[in-house]
């Protein structure tokens, strides 16, 4: 005869205990196998051990760069935007006009695009060699 404060339907403690262990077990190897995952991600050097405090650290630092990186190609998205549409703009009103269209060029300075005609930067790059010209020509003179 079963004691009265055990039921047949619930398992017995030791069972419980082998059922609460198992869950337990599989919830560390999912813990486990997400941890070696994001570790996989991460630059490390070969057989480098990484804790998990560590890999939790440098994924976030990871997370954080990828967000500064689209937050700046975002940014020259909307720049090269920008001036695709002051480009179509001017070619538009080029269009109504008799006169060729300026030749441009896209520059990309690093931190800024800047949209430049063509015959104005031939120019500038013209009276910077004729004044490296000089400037080599005056030095040539003083070393005399």
């Amino acid at each position: 005869m079963l004691p009265s404060h055990c039921n047949a339907a619930e398992p017995a403690p030791v069972q419980r205990r082998e059922i609460a262990n198992s869950n337990e077990r599989r919830r560390m190897q999912s813990i486990n196998s997400g941890f070696a995952s994001l570790r996989t991600l991460l630059s490390h050097h070969e057989g480098e051990k990484l804790s998990k405090a560590a890999i939790l650290q440098q994924t976030a630092e990871c997370i954080y760069s990828l967000e500064q990186e689209k937050t700046r190609l975002l940014s020259q998205n909307c720049q090269l935007k920008r001036l695709l549409g002051q480009t179509q703009h001017l070619v538009d009103t080029d269009e109504t006009d008799s006169a060729p269209a300026p030749k441009r060029r896209l520059i990309d300075t690093g931190q800024k695009l800047i949209l430049e005609d063509e015959e104005d930067f031939n120019e500038v790059q013209t009276n910077l060699e004729r004044e490296r010209r000089t400037r080599m020509a005056l030095e040539e003179r003083v070393r005399v």
